[in-house]
């Protein structure tokens, strides 16, 4: 299966409309409080309580990036919850600055997809250390319109019932590679 990154605005739009809808159905929606980079602000949330996963979205809030913060941290048990990793896809244009982009296979399915890059400002939170850890786990190629191809993680098709469970699973692997690379650094 060949992939290719999106990097039309309409097509991205379009992608990203696909993309937000599946965080409503068996989603609460509830104000809390999110920190990062040690700055705390408010923020509604949508929980989702069998997948235990939160998404808070502002797709404005970056100049050239839909800003998608997820997290693992109940918001019933806290009212300050932790950002556990970002998927910010860029609204048009090739921009690989960013970790996450939708792409487009063969045969027209749309997914959204990651390279790894983990933030976190922990010693050893990083897109190689990430990457080793999550394994060889649907690791795909990615062409860009100027011909340059880059590994990424294929996250789940837009158009997939499992797509939350796929986003889930995601933000949980991150959440437990962080854990891990924080009590080995402690």
């Amino acid at each position: 299966m060949s992939l290719y990154a999106l990097t039309k605005a309409v097509d991205i739009s379009a992608a990203f409309a696909g993309f937000t809808q599946h965080f409503a159905p068996g989603f609460e929606t509830i104000d809390s409080q999110i920190e990062y980079m040690g700055v705390t602000e408010p923020a509604s949330i949508r929980w989702h309580p069998e997948l235990r996963f939160w998404v808070t979205i502002k797709p404005n809030r970056i100049q050239n990036r839909y800003w998608c913060a997820f997290g693992v941290d109940s918001p019933h048990d806290s009212n300050l919850l932790t950002i556990t990793c970002e998927i910010n896809p860029p609204h048009a244009g090739i921009d690989r600055l960013g970790a996450s982009v939708f792409v487009r296979s063969d045969n027209g399915t749309i997914y959204i997809a990651h390279n790894g890059g983990i933030g976190g400002g922990k010693p050893g939170i990083g897109k190689a250390a990430f990457l080793r850890f999550y394994g060889d786990r649907t690791l795909d190629w990615v062409t860009w319109p100027d011909k340059q191809e880059f590994p990424y993680i294929i996250i789940g098709a837009l158009d997939d019932d499992e797509f939350c469970a796929q986003i889930a699973e995601f933000v949980h692997k991150v959440a437990e590679f962080k854990r891990l690379k924080v009590s080995k650094a402690s």
